[in-house]
């Protein structure tokens, strides 16, 4: 079912998003023309080409600089990838075919119930996830601080007992002084020794 109701426009970088751009042939064969033949593996010091069998590409859309003129290639892709905007997509539709096919089919894309259904659901795995994971961060972060505040404060009183155990003090008297359990004494004791 297609709507026209609100201004919602899918964002390429959801995953889900590009898959369904990239099943249109125009798009896929003007986005891999712009890809092939960019970078290759080569010698740093001497530039000799190691192979022309594989190549690696990062799209890091976060380090494209601003807008520059007559960007053509990987970087127009990149600048669509980047987009947030209706109107930023359609600025860019009007520079190029395959850009304008791609703006096109996100269109359709973007007014179809079904896809968008399962865009929003993308969207919202990606946002559970992230959420998840920076909330086992943070407790991880708190757990750890917690842990190392708990040994920091034995290794202290571990180093106090052996200063007053080298004095000659008695662990009872050790004890009594720093308000702690004799047991608790004696097991710290232990451990300095140990480490003597």
């Amino acid at each position: 079912m297609v709507k026209n109701t609100d201004n919602f426009i899918m964002l390429p970088t959801v995953d889900f998003c590009f898959k369904e751009l990239m099943k249109n042939d125009k798009v896929r064969k003007g986005f891999v023309a712009a890809i092939l033949g960019k970078a290759a593996f080569c010698d740093v010091e001497t530039g000799e080409l190691y192979t022309d069998l594989m190549e690696i590409h990062m799209l890091e859309l976060r380090k494209l600089p601003p807008e520059a003129q007559n960007e053509k290639g990987i970087i127009h892709w990149m600048r669509f990838l980047g987009g947030k905007k209706r109107e930023e997509f359609e600025d860019m539709a009007k520079q190029g075919e395959y850009i304008g096919e791609a703006y096109e089919e996100l269109k359709k894309l973007s007014l179809d119930d079904q896809k968008r259904l399962e865009y929003e659901l993308r969207q919202k795995a990606i946002r559970d996830y992230n959420s998840q994971m920076n909330s086992a961060m943070r407790r991880g972060k708190e757990i750890g601080e917690e842990q190392g505040l708990k040994k920091g404060r034995r290794d202290a009183l571990r180093e106090l007992i052996g200063k007053k155990l080298e004095k000659g003090m008695p662990l009872e008297d050790i004890a009594e002084f720093m308000e702690l359990k004799p047991e608790e004494v004696r097991e710290l004791a232990e451990e300095w020794k140990k480490e003597q």
